[in-house]
């Protein structure tokens, strides 16, 4: 017994969103607090990096740049020695 094309084409396609990747959005508020940040000073890191990220839900894409301009960021100021502070009399 074979089935009708309308049926085998939607087999076919439930099969193909079964291997799709699960995409999950968020925003910058949320990324912003996965970094212990308010939303301004990531604003300011992504800005320094001259990226534009828009209003509302970021892609998985934009996620994953994101999350490596912070990681490269925070490795560079992890080699940077610390100021002295001056002794207050």
């Amino acid at each position: 017994m074979t089935l009708p094309e309308s049926q085998t084409q939607q087999s076919k396609g439930s099969n193909e969103l079964e291997t799709l990747p699960t995409l999950v959005l968020t925003n910058k508020k949320t990324i912003a607090a996965q970094y212990n940040v308010c939303v301004k000073t990531l604003g300011r890191w992504l800005k320094g990096a001259n990226i534009t990220i828009p209003r509302g839900l970021i892609t998985p894409t934009e996620q994953a740049l994101i999350h490596k301009i912070i990681n490269e960021r925070r490795d560079l100021s992890a080699n940077v020695p610390k100021c002295r502070q001056k002794n207050e009399h």
